[in-house]
Formats: C-alpha cells, sequence, structure tokens
C-alpha cells in the first residue's frame, strides 16, 4: 500500500502508463462505433475491505473521461465497482485477492452486468443479422 498505514490508494498512478492506456480505449471505442458494434464497458468490482487501487481525483477524472469517450462512441458505461460484497472475494494465502471472487460473486457481477444493460438497452441489437 503507498504510503503505508491508514493509505487512501494502493498504487500511485503513473500518468503515462494512464494516459497511453486511456488513448488505447478511446481508439477502441471509436473502432467498435465506426463497426456499428454495441458495446457496455463496465467498472470493475472494488474490494470494500481494502482501499482502491486508483482512487480521489484521479479515478474521478478518469471515470468522467471514460463517460464522455464512451458516450461520443455510443457506448454504455456500467458502475460495477459495488456488485460483489467483500465476503464473496477471493484469498491467496493469506492476502485478500484483489482480482478474483468466489462463483456467486460471478454470479452478482453478472447480474448487474445484465441489470443495467437492460436499461441502457445494450442488448437491444442483439438477434439482429
Amino acid at each position: 500500500v503507498i504510503g503505508g498505514q491508514g493509505a487512501q490508494v494502493t498504487y500511485d498512478v503513473i500518468a503515462g502508463d494512464l494516459a497511453t492506456n486511456t488513448a488505447a480505449l478511446s481508439a477502441l471505442l471509436e473502432i467498435l462505433k465506426g463497426a456499428g458494434a454495441s458495446v457496455a464497458v463496465y467498472l470493475a468490482p472494488e474490494r470494500s475491505d481494502l482501499p482502491p487501487l486508483m482512487g480521489g481525483p484521479e479515478q474521478l477524472v478518469f471515470i468522467e473521461q471514460l463517460q464522455s469517450r464512451a458516450s461520443a462512441a455510443g457506448a454504455t458505461v456500467i458502475d460495477a465497482r459495488d456488485a460483489v460484497p467483500v465476503e464473496y472475494w477471493g484469498w491467496e494465502q493469506t492476502v485478500p485477492d484483489r482480482s478474483h471472487f468466489t462463483e456467486p460473486g460471478h454470479k452478482l457481477l453478472a447480474q448487474r452486468l445484465v441489470e443495467r444493460g437492460e436499461q441502457a438497452h445494450v442488448f437491444d441489437r442483439l438477434g439482429e443479422p
């Protein structure tokens, strides 16, 4: 954890990496828009018992930029950060696993994506040729 005990985030944001990844995501959204794809992007679940991987102003700015870029490309952003309660997350021996959760956790994430996707009409075109 960056900053030791009581830190608010787990990793420092590396500006160059964030810029590269954001540009790649923007390009992908534009390519998919050009192909006529129906796109949903989701903010991945986060453990509620640990500081976020990226927090504070950086995360808020990223989410705002993502929503703006996604909207411009006709894509939907689904916030699933709180979709999986802490009891459904995994462990790597004695260390909380930030990447994996149990089958019930996957079901909860799937439920969130389907519900929010249906609300945003993400799946309306699935039956079209």
